[in-house]
């Protein structure tokens, strides 16, 4: 799975742009991200949750995971203990440990959890060129 893969919009803009849809096919598609993206900033308001931890908890109920606000609520200490993780590579490896860490300790399932830590981490850091 590539970076872009994480940001559904850039997807549909390559896709189009290598004629792989059509038209009508691109807009249909941006028009469900938009309403998705309309749902998650509602969602974001009402839990009043940080951008952070309302990540982990989107990615976590997007991958079908169990109780993913409590999961979410349960790194809150984790992104307080490593502020500065976008611009340190020591931080953002102790913030990815810890996140793998209390994953794994709900799922049970190293490989899923690195995974999931991938795909919040790189969510988060936003798109890169």
């Amino acid at each position: 799975m590539t970076k872009t893969s994480y940001f559904p919009i850039f997807q549909i803009s390559a896709q189009f742009k290598q004629r792989q849809i059509d038209t009508k096919d691109a807009l249909e598609k941006a028009k469900e991200q938009l309403n998705k993206w309309n749902t998650s900033k509602y969602e974001q308001a009402q839990k009043n949750l940080p951008r952070e931890l309302f990540t982990v908890y989107w990615v976590l109920k997007e991958e079908k995971q169990q109780n993913p606000e409590e999961t979410a609520s349960e790194m809150k200490k984790t992104f307080e203990d490593y502020p500065f993780w976008v611009s340190s590579e020591e931080h953002e490896r102790n913030l990815k440990q810890q996140i793998i860490k209390i994953l794994n300790k709900r799922n049970g399932d190293i490989k899923r959890s690195v995974e999931l830590a991938n795909k919040i981490l790189t969510i988060l850091k936003g798109p890169q060129k």
